[in-house]
């Protein structure tokens, strides 16, 4: 969502415009809106868009996406060794289930869990990790089956 937030080029953004085009559901928690709108607000970020315009995409996003509550930390601990600061969107991709959702992710930390997806305690697959690019390809092939 930071890489969208600053440049319409590439696959970030284009995930970005196919939710936007309503392809998929986007969801969020309340963690991951103030650790965007934390990483937007930073200095660096100024050259791309200015507070006021990192702070209304925030709201743009909490306003637009499916907002749930953030997973319990106990959930999730120790799943993300390199970076626990990561934990929460494990148990947030895992917390939705089913097996058919998604997390998209530039990450290293994240694409480099083993087998790229977050399982629950007996092995099965709750959510697959993906960069932008290879989630393009995914719901471009979902659209062909359908």
């Amino acid at each position: 969502m930071i890489s969208a937030a600053i440049s319409e080029k590439g696959a970030p953004w284009e995930v970005l415009r196919r939710w936007m085009a309503g392809e998929f559901d986007l969801v969020i928690s309340p963690r991951l809106l103030h650790e965007l709108q934390t990483v937007l607000a930073r200095e660096k970020f100024r050259r791309y868009l200015t507070y006021e315009d990192a702070t209304e995409y925030v709201s743009w996003l909490h306003h637009g996406a499916e907002v749930v509550r953030d997973p319990a930390e106990s959930v999730v601990r120790g799943a993300v060794e390199a970076d626990p600061d990561d934990e929460y969107l494990v148990g947030l991709a895992g917390s939705l289930g089913g097996g058919d959702s998604y997390l998209v992710s530039v990450d290293r930390h994240l694409l480099d869990l083993p087998d790229r997806a977050v399982k629950d305690g007996e092995g099965r697959t709750l959510a697959r990790i993906l960069t932008p690019g290879e989630f393009l390809r995914e719901i471009g092939q979902e659209a062909n089956r359908g």
